[in-house]
Order: C-alpha cells, then sequence, then structure tokens
C-alpha cells in the first residue's frame, strides 16, 4: 500500500474554490486506489483550517494537520523585495513554523512519494530532500508566471502594469529553477505539460486532469425555454474571475436584455464585491457565497465564464459540464480540457458570439445535444478514480 505525504497551500476542505477540490479529488481518488494519504496544509486568513467543518472520517484517514502562517501583502515587505531578485508571491508563504512542523513529519514518518500541490509549497523542497527519500511529485495546478503576465498585459495602469510585470518575471525565474528540483510533474491541462516540457525538459511530465465525482442521485433540473437561466459562480477574489464578469456585465449583458428579455442571470460566488453585491441590474441576482455550489448549478441552466486571464483548468466548469449543464466560455476558460468546440462546449471570441450561441441554446434540441455530450466527456475523461490511478502509475514510473 502506497504512502503519500500531501503538501497543500490551504486546506482540501471544505471545497470553498476550484484549488480546494482539485486536491479533495486527488486525496479522496489515492484512498480510493488503496493509497495512505497524510495531509499536511497551511492555514491563511483566506482559506483557514476549519476542521469543524471537515468530516470525522476524513479528518481520521488523512491525519491532515495544519500549520496557520500569514501570507497577507505588506506594503512594507512588498517594498523592500522591489530591491532583491526574489518573488514576493512566493516569498510570502515560506514560514519557520510549517518547516518545523514538516520536519517533525518526516523524522516521524516515511513516505513513498510526497505531492507538492502548486509553486506556492515548492520553497520547502530542500527539507524534503533533507529528511526524506520519497520522490517529489509536482501538482501543477496552473503555470503561475503565465497567468501574471497575462494580467500585466491586460493592466491599463502603467505603473501597475510595471510591477505585474516585475513579479511575472521573478515567478518565471523561480519557477522555471524550482521544477528542476522535482522528481516528476504532473500538469493539470495538456496545453500546460507541453509548456512545462519546453521549460524543463529533464524531468519527467505526465498530464493527469483534475478528476471528478458528481452524485449519481443528481440529476439535471429540466429548463423552461422561455425563461433560461444563465450562471456564472466562481471565487470572486480571483482576478480573471472579476474581470471576466464586469466585462459581461458591460459588454454582453445590455445585448442580451435588449434581445432575450426572457433571460435572467445568476451570479455567485465567495468573496463578492460589495458593490456587485449592492447592484440593481436588471434581469439579474447576485447571491455571493452559496451553501452548496452544485445544488446552485443545477438549479440553472446554461454557464457563462468570460474569462481572458488564467492558466490551468477551471474546474467549476468541469462540474458544470459534469451536470449536463451547456457551457458558452472563452479560448482562455476552455484551456485544458478536451472540447469539441460546438460539441459539448460553446467557445464565443466576442460578445456577438455568446448571443449566437444563446440563441442556438434555446433551441431544446440543441440544448440537450451540447448538455449531452459534455456529461459524456467529462464522465469518460475525469473520473476521480481513473485520473488518481494514473496519478499513482506516473509515480511508480518515477522509481525505475
Amino acid at each position: 500500500m502506497p504512502s503519500v505525504l500531501q503538501i497543500c497551500p490551504k486546506p482540501p476542505l471544505p471545497a470553498i474554490d476550484g484549488g480546494c477540490k482539485a486536491m479533495y479529488a486527488i486525496t479522496q481518488g489515492l484512498m480510493n486506489n488503496g493509497a495512505q494519504v497524510k495531509i499536511l496544509t497551511m492555514s491563511t486568513f483566506k482559506h483557514p483550517f476549519l476542521p469543524g467543518k471537515i468530516p470525522a472520517v476524513f479528518l481520521k484517514k488523512t491525519g491532515i494537520e495544519a500549520v496557520e502562517i500569514d501570507i497577507k501583502i505588506k506594503p512594507k515587505d512588498a517594498f523592500i523585495n522591489l530591491f532583491s531578485d526574489k518573488s514576493y508571491n512566493v516569498e510570502r508563504f515560506i514560514n519557520k513554523d510549517f518547516e518545523q512542523k514538516l520536519i517533525e513529519i518526516l523524522t516521524k514518518t516515511s513516505y513513498d512519494s510526497i505531492i507538492l500541490e502548486g509553486l506556492y509549497v515548492t520553497p520547502y523542497i530542500n527539507i524534503l530532500r533533507k529528511y526524506s527519500d520519497a520522490k517529489i511529485i509536482y501538482r501543477e495546478h496552473n503555470v503561475e508566471y503565465l497567468l501574471w503576465q497575462r494580467k500585466a498585459k491586460s493592466e491599463k495602469n502603467p505603473v501597475k502594469k510595471s510591477y505585474l510585470r516585475l513579479l511575472a518575471q521573478r515567478l518565471k525565474k523561480y519557477e522555471t529553477k524550482i521544477l528542476n528540483d522535482v522528481d516528476g510533474i504532473a500538469a493539470i491541462t495538456p496545453t500546460d505539460a507541453k509548456l512545462l516540457k519546453r521549460t524543463v525538459p529533464k524531468i519527467p511530465i505526465e498530464f493527469i486532469p483534475f478528476g471528478i465525482d458528481i452524485p449519481e442521485n443528481m440529476k439535471p433540473v429540466k429548463p423552461n425555454f422561455s425563461a433560461l437561466r444563465l450562471f456564472h459562480i466562481g471565487a470572486m477574489d480571483w482576478f480573471p474571475n472579476m474581470e471576466g464578469i464586469d466585462w459581461f456585465l458591460e459588454n454582453v449583458w445590455p445585448k442580451i436584455r435588449q434581445k432575450f428579455p426572457g433571460i435572467t442571470l445568476h451570479l455567485a460566488g465567495r468573496a463578492m464585491k460589495k458593490e456587485l453585491m449592492q447592484a440593481k441590474i436588471p434581469g439579474v441576482k447576485i447571491y455571493g457565497e452559496v451553501p452548496d455550489a452544485l445544488s446552485f448549478m443545477n438549479a440553472n441552466d446554461i454557464m457563462i465564464a468570460p474569462l481572458f486571464l488564467g492558466s490551468g483548468m477551471r474546474i467549476k466548469i468541469i462540474e458544470a459540464m459534469a451536470l449536463g449543464k451547456p457551457v458558452i466560455t472563452t479560448k482562455i476558460g476552455g484551456e485544458g480540457i478536451l472540447y469539441e468546440n460546438e460539441k459539448n462546449i460553446c467557445i464565443a471570441k466576442t460578445p456577438q458570439d455568446f448571443l449566437n450561441y444563446l440563441e442556438k441554446l434555446q433551441q431544446p434540441a440543441y440544448y440537450n445535444y451540447v448538455g449531452k455530450n459534455a456529461q459524456i466527456l467529462i464522465k469518460t475523461t475525469y473520473g476521480i478514480n481513473e485520473i488518481s490511478n494514473n496519478l499513482l502509475n506516473f509515480i511508480t514510473s518515477l522509481k525505475s
């Protein structure tokens, strides 16, 4: 029975965003495949460790431990960092207490492999090498520097643009160097896998996507085609979501209201901006954080995901597709999903594209065609147990 230490920058549960869900899916999938999993996680102001909201069986099986660290951006530290060559994005996650807890765990138990969930737990690789002989697998959620490059490109303020470019440059330098220190990389999308193979050609890289396990008893709610309900759900403190929704409300929604007055838009997600929560936009209902994301998605009809920044895979899109919901998104939103445009997803480039797809999806035959094909794609490609088994096989191949 393989033993795995999973190191996380935030708790996998409660699964309040895509990153949490991606980590939880791997934990659950590995355990379903017979692996023993131990979790060490950071606890931050954005993602605190809340054992009271985690099932007791999960706490017991994983022996999850958390260390509270302060990752808040501090203007003084950020200013001082300008005169160094280090990435401030990464420096905020370096913590002595976390290091000591990691040493304690490694000296107490031997592991076959260690999974690093994303870039912000990689500063501890030197500790892992010193206290463990386990293979180190980097699970890539996003190519982080690419995310910041795209943000810098879209920024209008020249001072902010310059600073964002600096952050992206330092992240790229750090990311390229540190990924040469792992034994293998599990890339969440084929696009990212291809990019990483050029960046770190000597490191084994495997495409291992996000796994999903939709409850069998959750059947799609039949839409009312005379009053379709569009929806978006996502963490609104993640700037690609904020930018995308702002763009949609300004450039697309007025046109939808004019052409399709019976359609409504439903927005959910934690950290919803106060201005948005208080806005009175005709035809738009804003919920903020909802208690059950899947139930929210299932109660609505068509997901819109207008994303222009980002890297990795948009997990909420995968979940919506698994529920049989047609998704209208952008090329960035569809990155990493093995889709066929207009068969199992709709890729829009312009505001007019969103309108054209909405017009088509008001036809029950096309709505059902896209939704059914989306469900088939997710079920056959992104099953939680199959993906975790592929990860275990990849880990095993690194030992030979």
